[in-house]
């Protein structure tokens, strides 16, 4: 009766395993809907998606500088 139960419990445990959601890898796009999504259609966490601006200015001098820089602001 015990060995029973205990395969049992190994083919449970098995299938789950099996059945286990997949990992989600990206590159990641936010769709029509604003949510963020990875390559294999998952919903995933939305700073997977936040992507720094490619240029930006100090807004004094208008000068292209680093977009780490504090007060820079994405050029247009």
């Amino acid at each position: 009766m015990r060995s029973s139960l205990l395969a049992l419990a190994a083919i449970a445990l098995a299938a789950a395993a099996v059945a286990a959601p997949k990992q989600a890898h990206g590159p990641y796009t936010l769709d029509s809907d604003g949510k963020c999504r990875a390559a294999g259609g998952q919903v995933v966490l939305p700073r997977l998606c936040d992507v720094l601006p490619k240029d930006c200015r100090d807004p004094k001098t208008q000068r292209y500088v680093d977009c780490k820089t504090p007060g820079a602001v994405p050029a247009d």
